[in-house]
């Protein structure tokens, strides 16, 4: 019987993008990227720019793809992926096995001396020991997705249509809503009273100082209106709350921003704004991801009630500084 070749143990499986990596790494980030759907976003916004050629994304960039071994010494499809950018910002989908984590860590000390991390708790706490990370601020959040994703493949083998098991999701499960209660699209018209929400929803959120909350949602609903999907919520004309997608990947949009003015709490305001932003993202054939703080337990029960499931922990990690 002939010999079989011995598995080879490669050096270098953690490699730089490619152009011809592009589409094996889409089909990946599609089964994946409810893990890290802010990765996955900036990844489909670098291959739609012309200056991406053969291993050479734009200036301040860097991606790594981590290829499977096959037994034979040639690498099979993509499992991991790392994508960084100069400014510190790291996005990560490991591999299930960490054999390889050291060499991504080479690589991520050689491209930076600063990385925030973000992705799913495993996949960061793999990051931080790997490239020996000193993170000086850390943010855990419970990760929640639509069951429309979850339940993707016996849609696919059925031949149900996704936007419309998706819709009927959320229709069946909201409360019973104040009759004056509007929620619609955000316009450029609504930019002050959405900055004015969106600098509580900091406050309250990120803990930040009421000075820098303003600055920073002066610079970023502008930039929610025009790259995201903004809703608002209104209670007899008056904005009570907003909700919006912070990332939008290939096959699914991460849900983020969603506030609620304290006194306007408990009338199903929050339940209202998360059912119509999932319902249009369902008509776009997308599906739904979001985290929320593990102490939040009413926001985990409403995210519940309209499809949601826990999956797993997600961490941000800020202030990394190699040792």
């Amino acid at each position: 019987m002939p010999i079989m070749p011995k598995a080879q143990t490669f050096s270098e499986n953690w490699a730089r993008l490619r152009e011809q990596d592009r589409e094996d790494l889409v089909l990946f980030l599609r089964a994946q990227e409810y893990r890290c759907v802010e990765g996955s976003e900036l990844v489909k916004d670098l291959f739609t720019q012309a200056s991406f050629k053969d291993a050479e994304l734009p200036a301040g960039y860097a991606c790594w793809i981590h290829r499977t071994d096959n037994g034979f010494g040639a690498s099979g499809g993509i499992d991991g992926m790392t994508l960084c950018r100069r400014n510190g910002n790291c996005y990560c989908i490991l591999p299930s096995i960490d054999a390889d984590d050291a060499e991504l860590g080479k690589h991520l000390r050689a491209f930076s001396a600063y990385l925030n991390v973000s992705g799913q708790k495993t996949d960061v706490v793999r990051m931080q020991e790997a490239a020996r990370l000193e993170i000086a601020d850390i943010h855990d959040y419970v990760l929640m997705i639509s069951k429309s994703m979850t339940a993707k493949t016996t849609i696919a083998e059925t031949g149900l249509e996704t936007a419309a098991t998706a819709t009927s999701l959320y229709v069946t499960t909201l409360p019973s809503l104040p009759p004056s209660l509007i929620v619609r699209d955000a316009l450029w018209n609504d930019l002050q009273a959405l900055c004015s929400l969106h600098s509580e929803y900091l406050i309250e959120e990120l803990r930040l100082p009421a000075s820098v909350a303003q600055q920073d949602a002066a610079k970023k609903v502008p930039v929610l209106l025009k790259n995201q999907h903004v809703v608002m919520a209104f209670l007899e004309g008056v904005p009570v709350g907003k909700a919006n997608t912070n990332a939008r990947g290939f096959a699914a949009s991460q849900i983020g921003g969603v506030y609620v003015r304290p006194q306007f709490r408990g009338h199903g305001v929050a339940s209202s704004m998360v059912a119509a932003l999932v319902r249009t993202l369902a008509e776009q054939g997308q599906s739904c991801v979001l985290f929320v703080r593990p102490d939040n337990k009413a926001a985990i029960r409403v995210y519940a009630k309209l499809g949601f499931e826990v999956v797993g922990e997600y961490r941000a990690a800020y202030g990394g500084i190699p040792r």
